[in-house]
Protein backbone atom coordinates (compact mmCIF):
# COMPACT_ATOMS: atom_id res chain seq x y z
CA UNK A 1 0.00 0.00 0.00
CA UNK A 2 1.61 3.64 -0.73
CA UNK A 3 2.17 5.65 1.93
CA UNK A 4 -0.61 8.12 0.73
CA UNK A 5 -2.96 5.30 1.09
CA UNK A 6 -1.83 4.38 4.70
CA UNK A 7 -2.08 7.82 5.61
CA UNK A 8 -5.63 7.76 4.24
CA UNK A 9 -6.96 4.81 5.85
CA UNK A 10 -6.04 5.60 9.07
CA UNK A 11 -6.99 9.15 8.60
CA UNK A 12 -10.47 7.77 7.69
CA UNK A 13 -10.50 5.78 10.35
CA UNK A 14 -9.93 8.22 13.35
CA UNK A 15 -12.41 10.74 11.37
CA UNK A 16 -14.99 8.27 11.55
CA UNK A 17 -14.59 7.10 15.05
CA UNK A 18 -14.85 11.28 15.84
CA UNK A 19 -17.80 11.62 14.03
CA UNK A 20 -20.06 8.89 15.71
CA UNK A 21 -19.43 9.87 19.43
CA UNK A 22 -21.55 12.80 19.96
CA UNK A 23 -20.12 13.93 22.83
CA UNK A 24 -16.56 14.37 21.32
CA UNK A 25 -17.84 16.53 19.09
CA UNK A 26 -19.77 17.94 21.61
CA UNK A 27 -16.86 18.89 23.94
CA UNK A 28 -14.63 20.01 21.17
CA UNK A 29 -17.30 22.55 20.36
CA UNK A 30 -18.43 23.67 23.71
CA UNK A 31 -14.91 23.96 25.34
CA UNK A 32 -13.55 26.47 23.47
CA UNK A 33 -17.07 28.90 23.87
CA UNK A 34 -16.98 28.38 27.46
CA UNK A 35 -13.27 29.44 27.81
CA UNK A 36 -13.75 32.21 25.99
CA UNK A 37 -17.10 33.26 27.64
CA UNK A 38 -15.94 32.56 30.95
CA UNK A 39 -12.29 34.00 31.25
CA UNK A 40 -13.07 36.35 27.97
CA UNK A 41 -15.78 38.45 29.50
CA UNK A 42 -14.69 37.83 33.13
CA UNK A 43 -11.36 38.41 32.92
CA UNK A 44 -12.11 41.41 30.47
CA UNK A 45 -12.99 43.83 32.91
CA UNK A 46 -9.61 43.11 35.12
CA UNK A 47 -6.99 43.10 32.23
CA UNK A 48 -6.85 46.60 29.93
CA UNK A 49 -5.18 45.50 26.78
CA UNK A 50 -6.33 48.61 25.09
CA UNK A 51 -2.85 50.46 24.73
CA UNK A 52 -1.71 47.74 22.60
CA UNK A 53 -4.50 47.77 20.29
CA UNK A 54 -6.98 45.14 21.11
CA UNK A 55 -9.48 43.60 23.01
CA UNK A 56 -8.24 40.89 25.53
CA UNK A 57 -10.96 38.13 23.71
CA UNK A 58 -8.83 39.19 20.77
CA UNK A 59 -5.78 38.30 22.40
CA UNK A 60 -6.73 34.62 24.34
CA UNK A 61 -8.77 33.32 20.92
CA UNK A 62 -5.37 32.35 19.48
CA UNK A 63 -4.09 30.62 22.23
CA UNK A 64 -7.95 28.86 22.98
CA UNK A 65 -7.77 27.41 19.48
CA UNK A 66 -4.59 25.86 19.72
CA UNK A 67 -5.13 24.43 22.75
CA UNK A 68 -8.47 23.10 21.09
CA UNK A 69 -6.56 21.75 18.41
CA UNK A 70 -4.26 20.10 20.61
CA UNK A 71 -6.92 18.56 22.91
CA UNK A 72 -8.26 16.87 19.91
CA UNK A 73 -4.62 16.18 18.67
CA UNK A 74 -4.48 14.05 22.20
CA UNK A 75 -7.77 12.22 22.18
CA UNK A 76 -6.70 10.73 18.62
CA UNK A 77 -3.26 9.86 19.92
CA UNK A 78 -4.68 8.15 22.81
CA UNK A 79 -6.36 5.73 20.41
CA UNK A 80 -3.52 4.27 19.47
CA UNK A 81 -2.85 2.93 23.47
CA UNK A 82 -6.14 1.70 22.79
CA UNK A 83 -5.26 -0.03 19.81
CA UNK A 84 -2.55 -1.53 21.36
CA UNK A 85 -4.41 -2.61 24.65
CA UNK A 86 -7.08 -4.11 22.57
CA UNK A 87 -5.44 -5.65 19.40
CA UNK A 88 -6.02 -3.33 16.70
CA UNK A 89 -2.79 -2.26 16.46
CA UNK A 90 -1.64 -5.63 14.69
CA UNK A 91 -4.20 -5.33 11.85
CA UNK A 92 -2.42 -1.56 11.40
CA UNK A 93 0.91 -3.63 11.59
CA UNK A 94 -0.22 -6.30 8.27
CA UNK A 95 -0.72 -3.14 6.31
CA UNK A 96 2.07 -2.82 3.57
CA UNK A 97 3.69 0.52 4.54
CA UNK A 98 7.01 1.92 5.51
CA UNK A 99 7.30 0.90 9.35
CA UNK A 100 7.66 4.86 10.21
CA UNK A 101 3.90 5.25 8.48
CA UNK A 102 1.79 4.22 11.39
CA UNK A 103 3.44 6.18 14.31
CA UNK A 104 3.66 9.03 12.83
CA UNK A 105 6.93 9.76 12.04
CA UNK A 106 7.00 11.17 8.46
CA UNK A 107 10.36 11.20 6.46
CA UNK A 108 11.13 11.91 2.98
CA UNK A 109 12.80 8.67 1.02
Amino acid sequence: MHFLQTVYVIWQRELIRYLRDKTRIFSSLLQPLMFLVIFGVGLKSTLSLTDIGFDFIQFMFPGIIAMSVMGVAFFSTISTVWDREFGFLAVRASFECRAGTDSGSFHSD
